[in-house]
């Protein structure tokens, strides 16, 4: 029953997920057709050899079975040795002419499980690029690293199981019909042999299940160990934390090999049990058709066929048995999938279909508020106004709420109460090719793709041509030292740019935002990441790329404020004050108590 479960869950896992393994309803139609047509023609050359047999075997005087008759009256010739020949000659064909076609069946499989690899795949990816933000902030990046490869190709080989499976089931089915057409009495006895075999295999199947569902579960947490201990591997290496990763790592991976040697121990004893039962069974059988030899109910000739048949089926049996744990064991990857495939997909709201070519009055932030999965509120009736063509600056406290108003401003998640408007129009109306086409942002921390220079400044705006790319280096102070790499723009910048320093990782996509001609600039504490006189380089370029720009700003020093036309200050996710820095200055409150806490007079810094 355990097993019967499992399967159900694979099968039913599969169905669902028929959009994904979908290669070709007719190829997988053809699959099974060859398969059978294998098998048709398998047993009629059983069925001729034991023709063959019966030549040399029988005496002469004993009347030949009516498919001999059958060919000797179309080849016309009472002779023995002829008829022999002509029998072996045919049952070559026809074994030549099955292998042909069971060829042609595993072409056919190969082509659709290379289809389905490419959909399952694809659709695995878009369903993670559609995911909502708060996925990728509870989930490990090596945990999806492992389930888009190991679990993807978990998958992929059970769907091989299911076509194998169903070319060898196919097979057993037209044997056990050519069993039936034989003797449907000593086919229900060995039917029942069969199921008196099966029956001790079942009580391994619920443990197969379970080492499954734990080398999946164990081979994520590794995966999630080694990214994230080679993604701070400078922080291993300066604490001399070595041994402590290394310890992390040893105990992920014997877990994970322990569960992988318990199915490999487990699986194993399948087969010879099997064979070793199939064999008890066999001689059963044997015992039942000799009873009915003696009674005359079937002829010795009958009954040599049905044995050759019957030995070609048991095998099949038994192969059928073990692949039904390696599809148990394999599948468990294949629910894991369908859950990950069937993850809410962002956002719930869908978009609208306007076009955004740039604000012409303001943007509105009206009473708006965002609260997290987790219950906590990180906005709560925030209402300010982005005049077109201003600067306004946001600043607070760290978990005031000034990144998740830039969140929000970005699409990247949706108010959970108030609107966001842009001229009067709530802002998730636009589409979202052209709000990110009109939006930029430059981040606190600069995320680059292992590429060349060209290739990152262009992301997302692969229109751009290279006189576009060096006009954006050079506003943002970089070309002088991207000219100095070596191969200029097709230098290569590593993974996540660690060929360049942090302020020219910062200038760098600095650059990136500029190349798209952007209507609305999000600058996230752009310049923290700055020495002095970067900051000053890309200060001056900031203040050319804001011109005639809707400009957000969230910063802590004073040099990317302090033009700003107006300031709103947070705390605590609620709009604490906001004016002009004269005006704030002025009111002695929240922000003078920032600037004087913060030495922004002294130093630049708020």
């Amino acid at each position: 029953m355990i097993a019967l479960k499992s399967l159900r869950e694979v099968i039913g896992a599969m169905m669902r997920l028929r959009p994904y393994l979908r290669g070709g309803r007719r190829l997988y139609g053809a699959v099974i057709g060859t398969a059978l047509l294998a098998a048709t023609l398998e047993a009629s050359a059983l069925g001729l050899m034991g023709g063959v047999v019966f030549l040399i075997i029988s005496p002469a005087e004993v009347a030949m079975p009516p498919s001999v008759r059958w060919l000797q009256d179309r080849l016309g010739t009472a002779d023995r040795n002829s008829l022999l020949l002509a029998l072996s000659a045919c049952a070559l064909a026809t074994m030549a002419a099955k292998n042909v076609v069971l060829y042609v069946s595993t072409r056919l499989s190969g082509i659709l499980k290379r289809r389905v690899t490419i959909n399952l795949r694809r659709g695995l990816f878009e369903r993670l690029q559609s995911a909502h933000l708060r996925f990728f902030e509870e989930t490990k990046a090596g945990e999806i690293t492992s389930v888009f490869l190991n679990d993807t190709a978990r998958a992929f080989t059970t769907l091989e199981t299911v076509l194998f499976a169903t070319q060898r089931g196919s097979m057993a089915l037209a044997y056990l019909g050519v069993l039936l057409l034989l003797s449907w009495s000593l086919t229900l006895v060995a039917l029942a042999f069969a199921a008196l075999v099966a029956f001790p295999v079942l009580r391994v199947h619920r443990r197969i299940r379970d080492y499954g569902t734990s080398v999946a579960g164990e081979m994520r947490h590794l995966a999630a160990q080694l990214t994230e201990s080679f993604a701070g591997i400078r922080v291993v290496r300066a604490t001399n934390a070595q041994a402590r990763q290394l310890a992390k790592v040893d105990e992920r991976n014997a877990k994970q090999a322990i569960a992988d040697e318990r199915y490999i121990c487990l699986a194993g004893a399948v087969l010879p049990t099997m064979e070793t039962l199939a064999a008890a069974a066999g001689l059963g059988i044997l015992l039942a058709a000799s009873r009915m030899v003696e009674r005359g109910a079937m002829p010795a000739d009958q009954l040599m066929t049905f044995g050759l048949v019957l030995m070609r089926l048991l095998p099949m049996v038994n192969q059928l048995n073990s692949l039904q744990a390696t599809l148990i064991y394999q599948g468990t990857s294949l629910v894991a999938l369908e859950k990950w495939l069937g993850m809410a997909v962002y956002p719930e709201r869908p978009f609208g279909s306007r076009a955004f070519e740039g604000v012409r009055d303001a943007i509105v932030f009206d009473k708006v508020g965002l609260t997290y999965e987790t219950g906590k509120e990180a906005l709560r009736g925030v209402s300010f106004r982005v005049p077109a063509g201003r600067m306004v600056a946001l600043v607070g406290a760290s978990g005031s709420g000034k990144t998740s108003a830039a969140s929000l401003l970005l699409r990247l998640r949706a108010p959970t109460s108030g609107r966001i408007l842009v001229d009067g129009t709530d802002y998730w109306e636009f589409t979202p090719e052209s709000w990110h086409g009109h939006v930029a942002i430059v981040e606190q921390e600069a995320f680059l793709f292992n590429d060349t220079v060209e290739a990152n400044v262009a992301f997302g705006a692969e229109k751009a041509g290279r006189a576009e790319v060096e006009e954006a280096l050079r506003r943002a102070h970089l070309w002088e030292v991207v000219e100095g790499l070596p191969g200029g723009l097709e230098a290569q910048v590593g993974e996540r740019g660690t060929t360049l320093s942090g302020g020219q990782r910062q200038r760098m996509a600095i650059a990136r935002a500029l190349v798209r001609r952007p209507q609305v600039l999000i600058l996230d504490e752009a310049t923290s990441a700055l020495d002095t006189v970067s900051e000053r380089q890309v200060q001056a370029a900031l203040e050319s790329a804001t011109q005639d720009r809707t400009v957000v700003v969230i910063a802590h020093r004073l040099s990317t404020i302090r033009n700003a036309d107006h300031i709103v200050v947070l705390d605590g996710g609620e709009v604490a004050e906001q004016g002009s820095w004269e005006e704030l200055m002025a009111r002695g409150q929240a922000f003078a108590r920032l600037v004087q806490t913060s030495g922004a007079q002294r130093d630049g810094a708020v």
